[in-house]
């Protein structure tokens, strides 16, 4: 136990030295030292850690229509290296308070009976635009709030598929090309996900909404990765 607890607390230091003093794609290598530690040690919630579904049909037309009125909006603009994942340029367009509200209403229910756990601290992180030649590399969610997460795909201009890539809890690798108006729900802490291919076209617009079961925090919060570790080894059960 102390071995494993010392191998989490060095790669902590790691990762916290390269934020402080080295270049992106170091801090990008340094954090995916992480993945294969986190994957082992969250449990996991659901079967296969994914499911793609049908968005209803009353939030995808809200969204469609919200996503085409205000594309002339400005935008929140960002070019690479967000959270050293997302690599090109996206805009961000933020939701209205009534459907960000309608967005967490009728996804939280879903999510609850697909993941067998109530949720709770919704985060909606509004519509993001990747751009031409954006890509999002192959990453895992912070274990400490984005658990049981959604991405909805809102509208599309590509010419060529951007398959998001997800790897189930066995292992399996698949490649998801969701159309406008589907969704995937997926483990975003445990299961290892991204779209590391270039976008070919214009737009490819999603939006993110992620929630935590709760007592997470309690039970792992900053301490996931040996919160973990000590269910893995039979010393508590965190996964009721």
């Amino acid at each position: 136990v102390f071995l494993l607890m010392r191998l989490v607390l060095l790669t902590v230091l790691a990762v916290a030295v390269a934020l402080l003093f080295f270049t992106d794609r170091v801090v990008l290598r340094v954090q995916q030292l992480f993945y294969p530690v986190q994957t082992w040690a969250l449990p996991a919630l659901t079967e296969n850690g994914f499911v793609v579904q049908p968005v209803p049909a009353p939030l995808a037309k809200s969204l469609g229509r919200f996503y085409t009125s205000n594309l002339k909006r400005e935008l929140e603009h960002f070019e690479d290296n967000e959270d050293h994942i997302i690599f090109g340029k996206t805009d961000l367009l933020e939701l209205s308070p009534k459907l960000e509200s309608s967005c967490e209403t009728t996804l939280k229910p879903i999510l609850e009976k697909w993941s067998s756990h109530k949720l709770e601290e919704p985060v909606v992180y509004g519509i993001r635009i990747y751009r031409s030649g954006a890509r999002l590399v192959e990453h895992v969610d912070w274990p400490s709030h984005n658990v049981i997460s959604v991405v909805i795909n809102v509208a599309q201009n590509i010419t060529a598929p951007w398959p998001l890539i997800v790897y189930q809890h066995d292992g399996t690798r698949h490649e998801i090309n969701l159309k406008p108006g589907e969704m995937i729900l997926y483990e975003g802490a445990k299961v290892v996900h991204g779209r590391p291919s270039i976008l070919q076209g214009d737009s490819y617009a999603n939006i993110f909404v992620a929630f935590r079961p709760v007592g997470w925090y309690q039970k792992f919060g900053w301490y996931a990765y040996f919160a973990g570790i000590a269910a893995k080894l039979g010393l508590t059960d965190l996964t009721t």
